[in-house]
């Protein structure tokens, strides 16, 4: 992993098949933002935030939490 930019981490993920032989390799980018800079950003585009959970099962979002989910809708 690297990490080119603050809050942006880039991952490459190697997949052997053991079946074809094939072999996949991706990378992928991940950004990670504050609750409140994430918050401004769906508002940016035209969202309106109707919650912001810990997690799936919807336990409360706290600041120190390492998950968000946030619920929006097009506004």
């Amino acid at each position: 992993m690297a990490e080119p930019d603050e809050g942006v981490v880039t991952a490459r993920f190697h997949n052997q098949f053991l079946q074809t032989g094939e072999s996949v390799t991706e990378t992928a980018r991940f950004a990670f933002r504050h609750a409140d800079t994430l918050g401004q950003q769906l508002a940016a585009a035209g969202f309106e935030v109707d919650a912001v959970y810990g997690d799936w099962a919807r336990t409360s979002f706290t600041p120190g939490a390492s998950f968000m989910v946030f619920i929006a809708h097009a506004s």
